[in-house]
């Protein structure tokens, strides 16, 4: 249409545009040209990436750089005229996958309008666009029907992303707007959730948790008041339950209290007694910071000393039945051996930090036979000589 990109305004978010093109005589395009990318305003690093922008006849792409705390975006608005010639749109629209793929540690989604019919795979233009997404690491995130005009249903509205780790889920919004739906993807970004959702708490099991985890649930089992009803008791004990249980065995995220002294409790060869001798050193300890003198002090350091004495003891036991339990299992020695050790397993192709280990996959396999080629010596022999 011919109504000016001033008139779009969308309260509590930040417009982006970029201008409509010019046809070969020099005349602005009748239709189907100009794009507006609208971001929510609490981004306040936001700005156009020119590199990645593109305006021609075949493929236009308004694209933003976005850092969110400690993760970066790239948003990438993109459509493909239907008129447009199609290898030309499909150079121009890998060129840019893969210069967004050289954008390090960033995640890169695309959104658009691109007019190739997933619905329609034995096509020779779905299986270009889909070897070219595919062979720069990317992902089609919607899979149903976008557009309905004439007979046939026709997938044609995408979004595309490398990188899955923040995505919640996409779907497609049933309105009358027009012949296309419109497509949605959800992501856990910290900005608009106000905080980002805290990290799958940690679990640890040893004996003394388990056996602290029991008592804890005998005196539930004490504590309900059998002349109430059974859905009641149900309800006082499966709440005790879920307490004693978060208590004895989620680490929380948020809680740093108890410091070293917490860590050495949750040590797969600390017994029960060992637990309640530094729970005592701990109390000599506060003692002394209490009261500061040569008493407290001596007392704390032959307390110390002597339970360190028997923690070495235990550490040591627990690891020679523990070896000795596993003398037959090559895999379950290496495991003990390297946690003495205090190693980690590091696999370099699955753990880059924030990817998916699908995406890696591809780059892997995508770069494999150029960095072969790159890092093989030159061979100075005619190829006819053989």
């Amino acid at each position: 249409t011919d109504v000016e990109a001033q008139t779009f305004y969308i309260e509590g978010y930040n417009k982006f545009v970029q201008d409509r093109i010019y046809n070969k005589n020099s005349v602005l395009k009748h239709k189907g040209s100009g794009l507006i990318t609208f971001l929510n305003n609490s981004f306040s690093r936001v700005k156009t990436c020119s590199t990645l922008c593109k305006s021609t006849l075949d493929f236009e792409c308004l694209t933003l750089e976005v850092i969110d705390k400690n993760t970066k975006y790239l948003f990438m608005n993109a459509y493909r005229s239907p008129s447009g010639n199609f290898n030309k749109f499909l150079e121009n629209f890998g060129e840019t996958l893969e210069l967004a793929s050289n954008f390090k540690d960033f995640k890169t989604f695309v959104f658009g309008d691109l007019n190739v019919n997933l619905y329609n795979p034995s096509s020779s233009k779905c299986r270009d666009y889909l070897s070219c997404i595919f062979s720069n690491g990317f992902l089609p995130m919607i899979s149903r029907a976008t557009h309905f005009a004439g007979e046939r249903a026709t997938c044609i509205d995408h979004i595309l992303c490398n990188d899955t780790s923040d995505v919640k889920s996409s779907y497609i919004l049933r309105v009358n707007i027009s012949h296309h739906l419109p497509v949605c993807i959800n992501l856990n970004i910290g900005s608009i959730d106000g905080l980002r959702e805290n990290k799958k708490p940690r679990i640890k099991i040893n004996d003394y948790l388990v056996n602290k985890f029991i008592d804890d649930l005998r005196v539930i089992d004490s504590n309900i008041n059998v002349d109430c009803t059974a859905e009641e008791c149900f309800s006082v004990f499966i709440e005790e339950f879920k307490n004693s249980y978060d208590k004895c065995f989620i680490e929380s995220n948020s809680d740093n209290s108890g410091g070293k002294y917490k860590q050495v409790l949750r040590k797969d060869w600390i017994t029960i007694g060992l637990a309640k001798s530094c729970a005592t050193k701990q109390d000599l300890y506060e003692n002394f910071k209490a009261d500061r003198n040569k008493y407290n002090w001596d007392l704390y350091i032959d307390y110390s000393r002597k339970l360190d004495r028997l923690k070495n003891k235990a550490k040591f036991d627990y690891y020679c039945r523990k070896f000795d339990e596993n003398k037959d299992d090559l895999k379950k020695t290496w495991r003990l051996i390297n946690n003495l050790l205090g190693r980690k397993r590091f696999n370099k192709l699955l753990t880059f930090p924030e990817e998916d280990a699908a995406h890696n996959f591809n780059k892997y396999f995508t770069s494999v036979a150029s960095d072969l080629v790159k890092n093989s010596y030159p061979n100075e022999t005619q190829d006819g000589s053989f």
